[in-house]
């Protein structure tokens, strides 16, 4: 097996797993014998193991390959391939970027719970692919998805160009089940499952409203996609509704996203949030789009001499919660209901599976408030007031230290 199998067009994982396929069925893998394993199959290909192991995972799925713990994996006897392990049953693909570390979070952990479980009894087998950051990645899958014998694909789309949305719109308009999950495409007619980003940010900012910060900032990165588009437009809504003047100069992009992240971006982000902090009614708020922008508040206030939980408050929708530490929070927090929009893609894909004429579906699925589970230590202190300017210079100084 070499590299250039990987220049066929396809996935890189269906390369690799029709290669060895065609290995088998041609003879020169016989029953018994040895394929190598992921990680060598990576190496010697160049691609992550991310790819291979799919490949592997679907060949055992098929029944041409049987896997021995601590051993490996072999070539099954012919006899497997008549009746492999998934007989009788249809397969969809579940897709999404392989962006990190979103794709290990624990939202992401429960979503493709939710989707596996409500599978489960419905005779229909989940393949999982994790595509690279790559525009040509999601563009292969969309071109040969219908070719690779799958019933149907739940997508997250990473790319909001016109090409995927004319690929997303061909498929639906041929009969093909589709469902778009976490980021949806505005001008394409396809069911899709999302948490309600607008209502959550909404209720994020008037929690730090109610609580006594009217000087409320956003902090994001890459607005122009749906989601944080959604989560932008919760916040002006919120200000809007306290009679609050909303503020352009206290909404920053940061451009630190985790697929373009670097050392010069995280550090220009933080300047602009320091330049924030530095103004001489600089808010009392923020609002931030994820875990990464709340970090760069959170180190931008320290190294201005202030104190999160006393001088300023922030507010945040947070993927990395574990929900045995949920008890453990220092910010205000929202978390996304991975089980339950995996739960939900999965319906409505089987739903358009049984009748492709059904009438397209945009499902909202509402966040998880966390605002009173905070350590006591870091219940609100705004009563104490800010700081004095002597306070913040010698705090700043001992941070620099």
């Amino acid at each position: 097996m070499n590299r250039t199998l990987l220049t066929d067009g396809l996935p890189i994982y269906e390369s690799i797993k029709r290669s060895i396929r065609d290995r088998i069925l041609s003879g020169e893998l016989k029953p018994g014998d040895r394929v190598p394993s992921e990680h060598a199959l990576a190496r010697t290909l160049g691609v992550s193991r991310n790819q291979t192991r799919q490949a592997l995972r679907d060949l055992e799925l098929e029944g041409f390959l049987e896997r021995a713990r601590g051993r490996g994996s072999f070539v099954a006897e012919p006899s497997k391939r008549d009746a492999p392990t998934n007989a009788g049953r249809q397969t969809v693909s579940f897709a999404y970027p392989r962006f990190s570390p979103h794709g290990q979070t624990p939202y992401f952990h429960l979503l493709i719970r939710g989707f596996s479980d409500r599978l489960a009894a419905s005779h229909v087998v989940p393949q999982f692919h994790y595509l690279d950051l790559q525009r040509d990645s999601e563009l292969s899958l969309l071109r040969n998805v219908r070719a690779s014998g799958v019933r149907g694909l739940a997508l997250l789309p990473h790319w909001r160009t016109p090409q995927v949305c004319d690929l997303i719109e061909s498929l639906v308009d041929g009969g093909f089940p589709c469902v778009l999950f976490d980021h949806s495409l505005p001008t394409c007619p396809v069911d899709f499952v999302c948490t309600d980003n607008r209502r959550a940010y909404r209720r994020l900012t008037e929690e730090l409203i109610r609580r006594g910060y009217d000087r409320v900032a956003y902090v994001g990165y890459n607005l122009a996609t749906s989601v944080m588009e959604e989560r932008l437009a919760g916040y002006r809504r919120a200000l809007d509704r306290a009679d609050i003047p909303y503020t352009p100069e206290r909404v920053i992009d940061c451009d630190v996203s985790e697929s373009v992240r670097s050392e010069k971006r995280l550090a220009r982000g933080a300047q602009r949030v320091r330049a924030l902090l530095d103004d001489a009614s600089p808010p009392t708020g923020f609002v931030c789009s994820d875990r990464l922008t709340a970090k760069l508040v959170e180190e931008a206030a320290v190294g201005a001499g202030l104190d999160c939980g006393r001088d300023i408050e922030i507010a945040v929708m947070d993927d990395e919660i574990d929900p045995d530490h949920e008890g453990e929070l220092t910010r205000l927090t929202a978390v996304q209901n991975g089980y339950e929009i995996g739960r939900q893609v999965a319906e409505l894909l089987l739903a358009r599976m049984a009748d492709p004429e059904r009438t397209v579906e945009q499902r909202y699925v509402s966040a998880r408030e966390l605002f009173d589970r905070r350590r006591a230590d870091q219940a609100p202190r705004r009563s104490r007031g800010r700081r004095s300017e002597r306070e913040r210079k010698e705090a700043a100084m001992k941070h620099s230290e």
